[in-house]
């Protein structure tokens, strides 16, 4: 992880035109820090051990909220600075939207914890309707606000062989009248 701040101070102003490193990656896996006169110096081991530990933990609980699709494209090189990713397939795209979500946030911004409410409110519907998503090979693609835009790959359930590693049995219209 490196920390970027825009500008350099020049007479006490920050000026805009050109960015600067504060954290620089080492050759030998450590990390040095840049103070404002551009002087470097290694930050201690168990500090970068810290910093390392804490980026992987902040990286794996966000991946929930990074669709797979993009998760695939990144593990197989295909994501780079500047680019799209297009994924080409089989399958159904699905636009839920929750009701009543407007009225219930008119609702809780009347009350002194109403984001809090909120907050657990959001947490208690999506948290079971994504795993539901997930158990049927679903993937989240966008959220916003309440509703989700959901991509169903198309599956030959027939084609898996050993049925009883799904959790949820085999379903769609794949090869049937």
């Amino acid at each position: 992880a490196v920390s970027r701040a825009q500008g350099s101070r020049t007479k006490g102003k920050l000026e805009q035109d050109e960015p600067r490193q504060l954290v620089h990656a080492t050759e030998r896996g450590g990390l040095d820090i840049e103070d404002a006169q551009g002087n470097r110096k290694p930050l201690p081991m168990d500090a970068v051990k810290w910093f390392k530990n804490r980026n992987n933990e902040a990286l794996s609980g966000s991946l929930a909220f990074v669709p797979w699709i993009l998760q695939e494209a990144y593990l197989q090189g295909d994501v780079h600075p500047e680019t799209l990713v297009l994924h080409r397939g089989s399958g159904a795209v699905v636009f839920s939207d929750a009701s009543g979500f407007t009225a219930l946030t008119e609702r809780l911004a009347l009350k002194t914890n109403g984001a809090e409410l909120l907050s657990q409110c959001l947490t208690s519907f999506f948290t079971p309707l994504i795993q539901l998503i997930n158990a049927y090979r679903g993937d989240v693609i966008k959220f916003s606000g309440d509703a989700l835009m959901i991509y169903f790959p198309a599956v030959d359930d027939a084609a898996t062989g050993d049925q009883s590693k799904f959790k949820v049995p085999p379903h769609g219209s794949f090869h049937q009248p």
